[in-house]
C-alpha cells in the first residue's frame, strides 16, 4: 500500500516506534516527536538504511 499524504499526516505513535511501509524499502518511522522517511535496501547480502530525514515535528 503506497504511502498517502493523509496517512503520513495522521501518523501517531503512543509509547514505540512504529513503521508506515510503501513499496520497495520506503517507509515513515513514527516516534513520539518526530517523522522520518527511511529507505532500505540491500546489498552485497546485507540490509543497509539510507535517507533518514526529519519530516515534521508533532505538536
Amino acid at each position: 500500500m503506497p504511502l498517502t499524504d493523509t496517512a503520513i499526516r495522521h501518523a501517531k505513535s503512543q509509547n514505540k516506534q512504529c513503521k508506515l511501509t510503501d513499496k520497495k524499502g520506503m517507509y515513515l518511522l513514527v516516534n513520539k516527536a518526530e517523522k522520518y522517511f527511511r529507505l532500505d535496501y540491500h546489498f552485497a547480502g546485507k540490509r543497509k538504511t539510507v535517507a533518514s530525514y526529519n519530516i515534521c515535528p508533532l505538536f
